[in-house]
């Protein structure tokens, strides 16, 4: 596992991957903080916590950004080797289909975790360029922020690579992404999703919300399954 994890490293050097990651944290904390600099007297009422309503409003763009984000990192991990032809290659070598399909897997909760922290960091920067820093963090909901919907986006992982990895055309798995990130948006803004829907966990994870640790106790479960099926169609899934 090792020397996969290794190889695709290598690979994921030369690709926009990392610079999505960045950017991606720090867009959503952007658009927050310009969003606060507009709307100064709205978003920022007087005798609250302006920490809470900060996190609402970073919520409010990490989740459909990060069902994006799970769409288009998978999209990329795979999509070079469907765009060069090198599944046959890199099935030639001596490893087997189960590490190559699980490096994959183990990189995109490497990558999103690392997206996930930078977007933590940053809305606390963001909240202390904003001047809220006289006033109590609620760590809590900081750490919940940053992490519950990334654990509660690893069904929408598993997801998306079995999309990505089994179907050479990317279109179909960027489409499935675009139409999750669309439930999602829903999700957030009406709560008119049925709660059994993967795209739905990240927003029900989301720090000030009434569901407890349902949906990622459910993203966790829905997960592994996916990729038990994942590694079984892959592993005999032939390669052309």
């Amino acid at each position: 596992m090792i020397g996969a994890l290794r190889s695709d490293w290598i690979k994921f050097q030369h690709t926009w991957i990392l610079p999505l990651c960045v950017l991606g944290s720090i867009g959503v904390n952007s658009l927050t903080g310009v969003h606060y600099l507009v709307s100064w007297h709205e978003m920022v009422p007087q005798g609250v916590n302006h920490w809470v309503g900060l996190i609402q409003n970073v919520n409010f763009l990490t989740i459909p950004a990060l069902v994006l984000g799970v769409t288009l990192l998978a999209s990329l991990m795979t999509g070079m080797e469907h765009q060069g032809n090198t599944w046959k290659q890199l099935l030639a070598l001596p490893v087997s289909r189960f590490k190559i399909y699980g490096s994959k897997f183990i990189w995109l909760l490497l990558y999103l975790a690392f997206s996930s922290m930078l977007a933590m960091i940053g809305t606390v920067i963001t909240g202390y360029l904003l001047g809220f820093g006289n006033q109590s963090i609620p760590w809590h909901a900081v750490l919940q922020e940053g992490f519950g919907p990334y654990v509660a986006s690893y069904a929408l992982i598993g997801l998306q690579l079995i999309l990505s990895v089994l179907i050479a055309n990317q279109s179909f798995a960027i489409s499935a992404g675009i139409i999750g990130v669309i439930v999602s948006f829903a999700n957030v803004i009406a709560h008119v999703v049925p709660k059994w829907m993967p795209w739905v966990y990240p927003g029900e994870a989301a720090a000030y919300t009434q569901s407890g640790a349902q949906p990622i106790v459910l993203s966790v479960i829905v997960c592994f399954l996916l990729l038990c099926c994942g590694i079984y169609f892959f592993t005999r899934q032939e390669v052309k």
